[in-house]
Order: structure tokens, then C-alpha cells, then sequence
């Protein structure tokens, strides 16, 4: 299952207690549902666009709960359903915010953006950063399953090795890739 978030929206005049954003859910290239958080701290709406999508939003919130992120255990946990809506939101808002910070980036520090597009940056934030050059761009590889082996494989070259407070800094590699480094 391929998911992505497209045509972010940020409406900074909105953001009080969170981000304010709207924008539409695909679901193997197929959209099927608009996301938003109005940016008043109740999180993040998956507002299916047809009757048919809310079937295909379920499938995909059970696969993020398996796939893209950490299950977040809460107090007042309410069993699987929420988890999974949790694990779909979880990775709406990493989407999101992986644009803020690409942007930000972009900005502050094209220089260092333009090396992402093709080399895994990493370091820490005051210490030196170092460069895995890729012979082919990230987002070439993220469109095939063996350009993500590839760099899944990259990925495992390096991060085991990260020292303490160093990270990978590029915005452009999926959080499902790096959490699976993780688990």
C-alpha cells in the first residue's frame, strides 16, 4: 500500500494551539479523502470524499499502525480503532511537518537542501555533518520497491553508527524507511 500527502496547505493565520493545514489523502495514487487540522488543538479530520474512501481510510490506518509509526499507548487508550486512526494521523502530521522543515530548509540553507536531493546528510545539529552521496536521487528511489531497498540498505550503513544527538537530516526520506531502522 503507497500513501501520500498532497497538496499541503499551510494557513498560518489559523495556527493557534497546532499547525493549521489542509490537504488530500492518496492511497495508492488514488485520493481519497481531504485532511485537515484547523490548528485549535483537536487534531487532525480524515474526511472521506466518497461513501466507498472510508473503507479504503480503514485499511490504510490499520497499515500505518503495522508499518509507519510507533503504537503511542495513551492512558486513556480506547483499543485498536483509535490506535490505528492514532498511526494514520501520526503520519499525516510527520507529512506535514516534513514540508515545514524541507521549506525551512530551502530558506535557510539551500545549499545543504540541494545535497539531500541525491546524499543521505547526517550529524549533529552542532557538530560536523557528514554526506552519503546516492549514485541516484532519493526521490527516483522512493518510486520503485528495490530504489527503497537501495536505500533502506544505505540507511542501515549509517544509522546504527549515529552517535548520541547525531540524526539523519534530510527531510525527503519517508518516516516508515527510518522506522524501520528503528524497530
Amino acid at each position: 500500500m503507497q500513501l501520500k500527502i498532497k497538496n499541503i496547505d499551510i494557513n498560518e493565520l489559523e495556527c493557534a494551539r497546532s499547525l493549521a493545514f489542509t490537504a488530500v489523502l492518496l492511497v495508492n495514487d488514488q485520493v481519497v479523502a481531504l485532511v485537515r487540522d484547523k490548528g485549535v488543538g483537536e487534531g487532525i479530520e480524515i474526511l472521506p470524499l466518497r461513501k466507498s474512501d472510508a473503507q479504503i481510510i480503514a485499511e490504510a490506518s490499520r497499515f500505518c499502525a503495522l508499518h509507519y509509526t510507533l503504537q503511542v499507548t495513551y492512558a486513556w487508550e480506547l483499543g485498536s480503532v483509535y490506535t490505528q486512526q492514532s498511526a494514520l494521523a501520526h503520519f499525516i502530521e510527520h507529512q506535514v511537518c516534513q514540508l515545514v522543515q524541507s521549506r525551512m530548509m530551502w530558506q535557510e540553507q539551500p545549499e545543504l537542501a540541494m545535497m539531500m536531493e541525491s546524499a543521505i546528510l547526517y550529524g549533529g545539529i552542532d557538530g560536523p555533518l557528514y554526506c552519503h552521496q546516492l549514485s541516484t536521487p532519493i526521490e527516483e528511489l522512493l518510486s520503485s520497491k528495490k530504489g527503497c531497498q537501495i536505500l533502506e540498505i544505505a540507511l542501515r550503513g549509517i544509522v546504527p553508527y549515529l552517535s548520541s544527538g547525531e540524526r539523519i537530516l534530510n527531510q525527503n526520506i519517508p518516516f516508515f524507511l527510518l522506522q524501520i531502522l528503528l524497530q
